[in-house]
């Protein structure tokens, strides 16, 4: 249901046109109306004893500001990671198939400038670099 979800959503994208909600909760399919109709509500709501308490209670929206930030900041470092990957693939392919010198020390560099990169994003993130 979720990938036909955003399946819908990417072509009209694609197509340049805006997303428009009631298209997905009067679909007709009606698992897609239930899924966008659940995703759009709110499911939890704050008794009022806790209200008059004054517990506080961090809802999606007030922590969407820390929570996205951070999502981009790991998928970064996750792309970084995977191109690591492959310039260490890139080096062992080169230094086997008994490639110049110049062209292994260019990969390593960017492998080098991939490194530095990941270190300082884990340096900024607080995050241990286990490589």
């Amino acid at each position: 249901v979720f990938r036909r979800i955003f399946e819908e959503v990417h072509d009209i994208i694609k197509r340049g046109e805006v997303i428009d909600i009631k298209q997905f909760i009067n679909h007709g399919e009606g698992e897609i109306s239930r899924v966008t109709a659940d995703l759009l509500s709110n499911k939890y709501v704050l008794s009022r004893v806790h209200e008059r308490k004054g517990a506080h209670v961090e809802t999606e929206e007030m922590i969407l500001g820390q929570i996205v930030p951070r999502a981009i900041i790991e998928y970064k470092r996750k792309i970084l990671e995977i191109a690591q990957k492959e310039k260490e693939d890139q080096i062992r392919s080169a230094q086997e198939s008994g490639a110049r010198e110049e062209e292994i020390e260019r990969i390593m560099k960017e492998h080098g400038a991939i490194m530095s990169t990941i270190n300082t994003i884990s340096r900024d993130e607080g995050w241990v670099v286990l490589k």
